[in-house]
């Protein structure tokens, strides 16, 4: 099985083709509701998000700040599989803009991942039995891929050992 830049196989490609077919006419709806789908499963990426835009709304539900970044989000996932898995040079570059756009925001491999496997979850109970058996492999390597350019979630327990090996040498300095 030959395999490109995407990380995945013809034919894997063409289940995630297939997928996508399936809920491209109404990415407004599936879009907000994935993310809707993040935050229920894990409430601290709702912070990971700026809602501020719509100060009138009564809950996320109604947001029209996550209206409008939920299409982005899933109109930039929707590039990678349309555009990039036909094009291996322009999923590359697609994915260069989408890491160089959150760079600066905190989102980790882990992340991505994580999110990956809400729209795998969300695309399961959406299309049901249309979905294909090969589907959450294809899935998961896709966003294997994409993970793969982020950066490492930052070790916090070293970091906190770092820092009481530290405050235990200036105390011995001190001596």
């Amino acid at each position: 099985m030959a395999m490109d830049i995407t990380g995945l196989s013809a034919s894997e490609k063409i289940t995630l083709f297939s997928a996508w077919g399936l809920i491209r006419k109404d990415l407004d709806v599936h879009g907000r509701n994935m993310l809707l789908l993040l935050f229920h499963k894990y409430p601290h990426y709702v912070s990971y998000f700026d809602f501020t835009d719509d100060p009138t709304a009564q809950s996320l539900v109604d947001n029209k700040s996550l209206f409008s970044q939920s299409i982005h989000v899933i109109k930039a996932f929707g590039s990678l599989i349309e555009y990039g898995l036909k094009d291996p040079a322009l999923f590359n570059e697609t994915l260069k803009k989408i890491t160089r756009f959150h760079e600066h925001r905190n989102v980790y491999s882990k992340d991505i991942l994580t999110i990956g496997e809400v729209l795998l979850d969300y695309l399961a109970q959406v299309l049901g039995r249309q979905v294909s058996d090969s589907l959450p492999d294809a899935f998961r390597k896709l966003f294997a891929t994409i993970a793969s350019r982020f950066p490492a979630a930052p070790d916090v327990d070293t970091d906190e050992k770092d820092a009481n090996i530290t405050q235990l040498e200036d105390a011995s300095q001190h001596q």
